[in-house]
């Protein structure tokens, strides 16, 4: 028992060693990083209200496919004779 509390013990320590620059990076995502807390409130509010609309109002989703737009490999073959 002591021995795996010993080992999670250095795995900690080495863990904040090697993690220490990057401590805070995990709670900000990359493209807040130096705006205000307005800015990222208003984005959280911003991104609850589409959320929202598209609880009530769901987007269907289609998929289309038309046969002269759809590529053709026999197309490339037999465009150079």
């Amino acid at each position: 028992m002591v021995s795996w509390v010993g080992i999670a013990g250095v795995y900690l320590a080495v863990r904040s060693v090697v993690l220490h620059p990057y401590a805070r990076l995990h709670a900000v995502a990359p493209i807040f990083l130096g705006e205000s807390a307005i800015a990222g409130g208003l984005t959280a509010i911003a991104a609850l209200g589409d959320v929202f609309r598209l609880l009530i109002f769901p987007l269907t989703l289609r998929v289309t496919i038309r046969r002269p737009s759809a590529p053709s490999s026999a197309r490339c073959w037999t465009a150079g004779s």
